[in-house]
């Protein structure tokens, strides 16, 4: 069955690891008592785990990460720091995309006569 649950991050660390139900969607990333938090649709019948990486980016300080492993994150939202007047945008890095290996459109024949495959 689904249901929404809500996952608290720890603050101000620039990467961490959290294990959810494979097949679960991050909804949205908000503020919740000043705990940056997740909540994520998730099946509960569903025991296998996978590890997603949330990564956190403090406004205003120049982005230290090669442009190719930048593409791959997904904006979940931005959080507050409400003591010190801080905000931090929160991403899921989504995984590079699996290479298909590709496959020859014809073969060449012993006559040298194409044929498709």
């Amino acid at each position: 069955m689904k249901k929404i649950e809500k996952h608290e991050l720890k603050t101000q660390i620039p990467s961490q690891e959290i294990k959810l139900p494979v097949g679960s969607v991050i909804l949205c990333a908000l503020s919740r008592y000043g705990i940056p938090t997740i909540w994520v649709s998730v099946d509960d019948q569903q025991l296998t785990k996978e590890t997603r990486n949330i990564v956190t980016m403090h406004t205003g300080i120049p982005i230290d990460m090669p442009d190719e492993q930048f593409s791959r994150l997904r904006h979940l939202g931005t959080y507050h720091d409400d003591a010190w007047g801080n905000a931090f945008s929160l991403f899921e890095e989504m995984p590079e995309p699996k290479r298909q290996e590709m496959k020859a459109s014809v073969t060449i024949t012993q006559e040298g006569q194409e044929t498709p495959v």
